[in-house]
């Protein structure tokens, strides 16, 4: 009886969940005309097996961390999923798992497959098969034996194939046991080791932490003695462990920032440095985070030997820049360094969106930013964090200017889609070129041209000649042609079928290249397949077709 009563009730509950389908379902089919109908789906598996619960996320294509994602769905219990409601564009299609690894990885920092979808396209059976990650885990302790706690390990590809990102940040830090456990690893051969090379410059923020040699497992600081550990699909390598030596010596530079145009120091101000090129024209990487106290003092700390420049940033200020105070760090601590704020140069001017008296649109201008940047032919040029603004009525003020050759933009966020800088003009003539700014120029009646874009440009690679390379992709540029404003678009990654999405694009003329890269390798590693260029011409307010042929066969 008690049998019948569950069957009953099972089949009450299937029946009830088969009409909030069909409820659901018809809602889905009396969307509102002009919304998206767009949709994906397909099947998520784990080796041969479904993978069930799984989310499945749909992302915006893009180098933003920060953008949410278009549309999320689990799987049921065959691992089948299904994205609906969905406008055209460029997108990945990301099972959120972290555990595992999805073989055709095609962004090592967005793991999962890119897809172009066209208006009110139906793409089916958009399989994802994930693979079951390997995980490394091990101790750090020190020359006492002790653990080394909240220490950040470093893992890398032995064989230089890839660059490694897990997902989980938290994984890489040592916990109170001076225990890590990396998982979701590729299959491949990799190294583990903690530390830094403390022969060279290096940014480090955080002076706090000690400074350590880097050293591998189990205790070399020579990468060609270290242990390369062999990882395969579900494997665990446990005993991973490293013991570094004690704390490297590390070292200081103190000073003050000084504002020039006062005569006294300045505090609160936010101070950062970066090591500089070998001809000490370049910063290579830079790192902010350092305060002058009430008297204007800094101290930067954890510094290794190598020749540094130093920076201050006074939060609010926008009509100051500040000169580089450059160092050398050669086995002692540097004193009595001087970072000085001097007052800048300005540009004005007035923005105005140009070819639409859309309300919807031109209410839109504000919410644009410029960045500044300039092209210095000798010299460093001092970071600058904080966008230009455009006012309600499409003035802007980009001050605090070092003298240069200054470039004037539109940032890429959100806001920005559909928008491009078509010219300069200056007194009403158009600007070509940089603006060339010196010291104490305060340049005005500078009018920035904009125009909103809504036309579509949908492409289809064809590879001809050979094969493509495992694990080749195209990576496509698109290149206005003509005009002095901005020139180019986001780079956008062709799917697996060859296919992109352009949107947001003004009329006229672009050239668009289309290169070859090795998903997730480092930068450089030669792949032999050509770059290809084609031309071709945009309407407004326009939908168009582009084929880009590739032969593998040239240039061989």
């Amino acid at each position: 009886v008690l049998m019948k009563a569950l069957a009953r009730i099972q089949s009450l509950a299937t029946l009830f969940s088969i009409l909030i389908l069909s409820v659901f379902s018809s809602a889905q089919d009396q969307r509102r005309p002009g919304e998206p109908t767009g949709s994906i789906s397909g099947r998520i598996t784990i080796g041969s097996k479904p993978a069930a619960g799984i989310t499945v996320a749909l992302l915006p294509s893009g180098t933003s961390f920060q953008q949410p994602p278009v549309s999320r769905t689990r799987t049921d219990e065959q691992g089948y999923y299904r994205l609906t409601g969905l406008p055209a564009g460029q997108f990945i299609v990301s099972p959120l798992a972290p555990s595992y690894v999805a073989p055709l990885d095609l962004n090592q920092f967005r793991p999962g497959k890119p897809i172009t979808l066209h208006e009110g396209e139906a793409i089916d059976s958009f399989d994802i098969q994930l693979i079951r990650g390997g995980v490394i885990t091990g101790r750090v302790t020190d020359a006492d034996g002790r653990p080394v706690v909240g220490a950040r390990v470093r893992i890398d590809d032995r064989d230089k194939r890839r660059l490694i990102n897990l997902p989980m940040t938290r994984m890489y830090e040592t916990d109170d046991r001076g225990i890590y456990r990396l998982y979701g690893l590729p299959e491949g051969r990799y190294t583990v080791s903690l530390g830094e090379d403390t022969n060279r410059p290096a940014v480090r923020i955080g002076g706090g932490v000690n400074l350590y040699t880097r050293t591998f497992h189990p205790d070399v600081t020579d990468e060609n003695k270290s242990t390369v550990i062999e990882v395969t699909p579900g494997s665990e390598t446990t005993g991973i462990d490293i013991k570094i030596g004690r704390p490297a010596k590390s070292f200081t530079a103190s000073g003050r920032v000084l504002d020039t145009r006062t005569g006294r120091p300045v505090a609160g101000a936010t101070c950062g440095y970066g090591p500089l090129s070998p001809d000490g024209t370049l910063l290579q990487g830079f790192g902010m985070g350092y305060r002058t106290d009430s008297t204007g003092n800094f101290k930067l700390e954890g510094l290794t030997p190598g020749r540094y420049a130093a920076f201050a940033i006074v939060e609010g200020d926008t009509e100051s820049y500040s000169e580089p105070a450059v160092f050398q760090v050669d086995g002692d601590d540097v004193r009595g360094l001087e970072i000085k704020l001097v007052s800048g140069s300005s540009i004005s001017g007035v923005a105005v969106i140009e070819g639409t008296d859309d309300p919807a649109v031109l209410a839109r201008l504000s919410h644009l930013q410029f960045y500044t940047s300039n092209r210095q032919e000798s010299g460093l040029s001092p970071p600058r964090p904080s966008p230009v603004r455009i006012a309600p009525d499409g003035s802007f003020r980009a001050g605090g200017l070092q003298p240069g050759k200054i470039i004037l933009g539109i940032m890429s966020t959100q806001n920005q889609k559909g928008f491009t800088l078509l010219r300069i003009e200056h007194n009403g003539v158009e600007h070509r070129g940089p603006i060339e700014v010196a010291a104490g120029d305060h340049i005005t009646g500078v009018r920035a041209v904009i125009a909103y874009g809504t036309s579509v440009l949908r492409g289809q690679i064809k590879v001809e000649g050979g094969t493509l390379p495992e694990g080749v992709v195209f990576q496509v540029v698109l290149l206005r042609q003509g005009g002095s404003g901005q020139a180019y678009a986001l780079p956008v990654q062709a799917d697996e079928r060859g296919r992109f999405f352009l949107d947001g694009l003004v009329a006229g003329d672009y050239e668009i290249r289309v290169f070859p890269r090795r998903a997730g390798s480092p930068a450089g590693q030669p792949i032999p397949v050509q770059p290809v260029r084609q031309t071709v011409a945009v309407g407004h307010n326009t939908e168009a077709d582009v084929t880009i042929t590739v032969n593998l066969g040239e240039g061989r």
